[in-house]
């Protein structure tokens, strides 16, 4: 998802914020989780009924897997990345502290992309890769909204 927050009084002069397109809410995540237990508790206990004395066991240990797989994509998708295009500096920022990765003077600042489909910030032999997590449909749109804002800086 691309947000552009655009203002041309005010310093910085654009910014895009990156973030992964999420599915579900963290609300709707845990309505899943709890649904997803209530029928593996109904499953484990109908199998204890008929002798399995380890299927509440191994359920448990299958919901504990499944809710720490779900903890881990979920704070993957909580992932951000923000490209702000100030009058005499670009600047990157990624992660959940806003590490500055990339700077550099706007007018140095071109936007290229290899044949794989990645999208590179560049500017005297450095680089840096934007929108990774992106589909390549909004990694288009990126490098078109890139480009267009950094030609209003020449």
């Amino acid at each position: 998802m691309i947000e552009l927050h655009a203002d041309p009084a005010a310093e910085p002069k654009a910014t895009l914020v990156l973030r992964p397109n999420r599915s579900l809410s963290a609300r709707q995540l845990r309505s899943f989780f709890y649904l997803l237990a209530t029928v593996a508790g109904g499953v484990a206990a109908f199998g204890w009924l008929q002798g399995n004395a380890f299927a509440p066991l191994f359920a448990a240990l299958h919901l504990g897997f499944v809710a720490f797989c779900l903890a881990l994509v979920w704070r993957r998708s909580g992932c951000s990345e923000v490209i702000a295009l100030k009058r005499d500096l670009v600047e990157v920022w990624r992660g959940p502290q806003g590490e500055t990765v990339f700077s550099a003077h706007p007018l140095w600042v071109r936007v290229t992309g290899s044949p794989d489909g990645r999208l590179w910030l560049e500017t005297r032999g450095r680089r840096t890769e934007i929108g990774a997590f992106l589909g390549e449909g909004e990694r288009s749109r990126l490098a078109a909204q890139v480009r267009e804002l950094l030609a209003g800086f020449k």
